[in-house]
């Protein structure tokens, strides 16, 4: 795959305009290390995904071409562009289009991810307590999400069912509660590994059906959350004919704990069968809320192969 250098014309700015007015910086996508990572190996990679990543990532999906070829045009202006002037001024500039694309495009994801917080803040998530949970699987289970795509939205809805059980257990006179529950799925860990997992965003309560809300007791224990977790995807992984029922045993057997770790802020990390659930507090008052830039840094999920 072979792009040409995006054609770049310098912005029209009249002698008149003040010096203090803001100026266009276009996007300059080719002088990044990415778009030339992408440029020069996108076709390579096709080449050797089946005999190379094919055994532990899943075949090749043809969109992954098209997310590729849409990302070296990002930005072009040979490749469609908006006529942008000031009526009151006269300047004008010219706006290459851009890919919009989430998870692989750094530029459009960045506005995405600020862009979906601001909504949350502004439209969905109340001004109650909130916990952060990220639910993963075990590493003899990583490779068959990987391999099928699909099992990566069972794994979605499985935390979304176990959180709302384990938290409607806590209410048993309120009829069918549910808490607030925003997720995104990951499927790298910190050092680029291979590891499929879940962030969730939960509040720390749940709403009846007279959309009354109501908060769980201080110090709350999230802990049996985690063993819940681990019964029901094992559970979707046998009846989806994934996993025999002899390695489901096997794995409900093998417990692994761990004491808690502390980090640079309040975090704690459960291990049970390296199926666990990373518990972070998130205060969320008119006072502590974090401005929509932080906030989209901490929720926003971050870049995913997977557009």
């Amino acid at each position: 795959m072979e792009a040409s250098a995006p054609l770049i014309v310098p912005a029209a700015v009249p002698a008149a305009v003040p010096a203090t007015a803001p100026l266009y910086a276009p996007r300059r996508a080719i002088e990044t290390p990415l778009w030339a990572l992408v440029n020069e190996h996108a076709e390579r990679i096709r080449r050797v995904w089946p005999e190379r990543f094919e055994p532990r990532y899943g075949p090749w999906q043809e969109r992954w071409q098209r997310v590729m070829e849409h990302y070296l045009e990002c930005g072009d202006l040979e490749c469609g562009f908006a006529r942008v002037r000031c009526s009151d001024c006269g300047s004008e500039y010219l706006l290459p289009f851009s890919c919009k694309l989430r998870n692989f495009c750094p530029t459009c994801d960045a506005r995405r991810r600020v862009e979906w917080a601001d909504h949350l803040l502004e439209h969905v998530l109340p001004d109650v307590g909130y916990r952060q949970l990220v639910f993963t699987v075990p590493k003899v289970l990583r490779h068959t999400f990987m391999r099928e795509r699909a099992l990566l939205g069972e794994m979605t809805r499985t935390a979304w069912c176990s959180t709302r059980t384990f938290l409607a257990a806590q209410f048993p006179g309120l009829e069918d509660p549910v808490p607030y529950f925003v997720s995104a799925v990951h499927t790298f860990g910190s050092w680029g590994n291979l590891h499929p997992h879940v962030h969730v965003l939960c509040s720390e309560g749940v709403l009846d059906r007279q959309r009354q809300y109501h908060p769980l007791p201080e110090g709350f224990d999230w802990t049996p959350l985690a063993e819940l977790f681990r019964h029901v995807v094992l559970e979707m992984l046998v009846r989806r004919e994934r996993l025999q029922e002899s390695t489901r045993q096997k794995l409900l057997i093998d417990i692994c704990t761990s004491n808690a770790i502390q980090y640079g802020y309040p975090w704690w990390r459960i291990l049970i069968c390296d199926l666990m659930v990373h518990q972070k507090l998130l205060r969320n008052g008119a006072d502590e809320r974090s401005s929509s830039c932080e906030f989209s840094r901490r929720l926003a999920p971050a870049p995913v192969f997977r557009p």
